[in-house]
């Protein structure tokens, strides 16, 4: 089976974003983060009441610490995603809408685009709302934009069969959002 299509700026920033939020070093740092500000306020609460200053603390930073708490989730999202965003611009522009062919054989896929390719040992295969990931023991990813393929079916069936014979993982997560 041979498929034909190009990847957009956002392909790329959903998959860098797909892979950040399942990683754990991510998802640590990013509770760290959270708890890290909120610390410094308690820190600060605690020796204004010390000092007694019982009416700052309760009317200036318990709501500061309500606010932080509620729209760090917001701010990281909007943070890491413009951080990505510049990231691929400055290092992986000259990908964006480049067509690509893939070929799926029975022991290998090969790549036709800038930097053609033969690629075996699949390790993963990751599917959401957008994108196809494939992942291999190299560390590298084929990233597959359903937009763009006309015989989605037809390829979803060949990966399954893919990942049956090679016993590999074919994760379906349609409900994936950067979060």
């Amino acid at each position: 089976m041979q498929i034909e299509y190009k990847l957009t700026e956002n392909d790329f920033l959903t998959y860098q974003l797909f892979v950040a939020s399942k990683s754990k070093t991510i998802r640590k740092i990013r509770r760290y983060n959270k708890f890290e500000l909120i610390l410094v306020i308690v820190m600060m609460e605690v020796i204004l009441i010390l000092f007694g200053k019982y009416e700052e603390a309760i009317y200036a930073l318990m709501p500061a610490l309500v606010v932080y708490f509620l729209s760090t989730p917001i701010w990281q999202q909007s943070y890491i995603s413009k951080q990505y965003k510049s990231f691929l611009k400055e290092n992986y522009a000259a990908g964006f809408d480049k067509i690509s062919i893939v070929e799926f054989n029975d022991d290998n896929i090969t790549v036709k685009n800038t930097n053609n390719g033969s690629v075996t040992n699949i390790t993963e295969i990751n599917e959401i709302k957008t994108l196809i990931i494939i992942k291999f023991k190299t560390a590298q990813s084929l990233i597959i934009s359903k937009d763009e393929i006309t015989e989605l079916d037809n390829l979803k069936i060949k990966l399954k069969e893919i990942s049956t014979r090679l016993n590999i993982a074919y994760n379906i997560d349609e409900n994936w959002k950067w979060k």
